[in-house]
């Protein structure tokens, strides 16, 4: 007895079928970005070590080896009554959106990246303007989180950074002779 030809050829295509689904399949597979934690190595805070009032204070955050990330947030912590926030000053990553919000002693930057954007990798850097508006020894520390692209974060804080706010010094004016 003679086999139905369409049933024959659809046991042929079985095969073919399976085979380009699997391909297909694997290969979407291997397109879609691995899931995983961020992760850094190493973070690194400084500052400018000595300045005098009225001087420009640059804090500089280093994060080393970094894979995954795909936003930030920085919270940077100072003494107020010595340091304040000069806007305009900060500096980040290209590509993404940044934005900065101030309070009492503290400053919050954030980074994100945006739609499609690649994740951050490699040697990250950040930085930020304060102003010196009181002599005294400033700390300035850090508080790092670090987002990957399922919302997975991981926190970090360096060591904190000192500042040497010297006083201004003033002439002596010349008394009556």
């Amino acid at each position: 007895m003679l086999e139905h030809p369409l049933k024959a050829r659809s046991r042929r295509r079985t095969p073919i079928l399976v085979a380009c689904g699997l391909s297909l399949g694997l290969t979407v597979l291997a397109a879609s970005p691995a899931s995983a934690e961020p992760t850094v190595t190493s973070t690194t805070l400084t500052a400018t070590p000595s300045v005098t009032v009225g001087d420009a204070v640059t804090v500089d955050l280093g994060l080393a080896g970094t894979t995954g990330v795909y936003a930030y947030e920085v919270t940077l912590t100072f003494d107020p009554e010595l340091l304040t926030y000069a806007p305009g000053t900060e500096t980040g990553p290209a590509g993404g959106f940044d934005t900065i919000e101030t309070g009492d002693g503290t400053l919050t930057l954030v980074h994100s990246r945006l739609g499609t954007s690649p994740s951050l990798t490699g040697d990250l850097t950040a930085a930020v303007g304060l102003t010196a508006v009181d002599d005294g020894d400033a700390t300035v520390s850090a508080a790092v989180t670090l987002v990957d692209s399922d919302g997975t974060s991981i926190q970090t804080s360096p060591a904190p950074a000192a500042v040497e706010i010297a006083a201004v010094a003033v002439e002596p004016t010349p008394g009556p002779t």
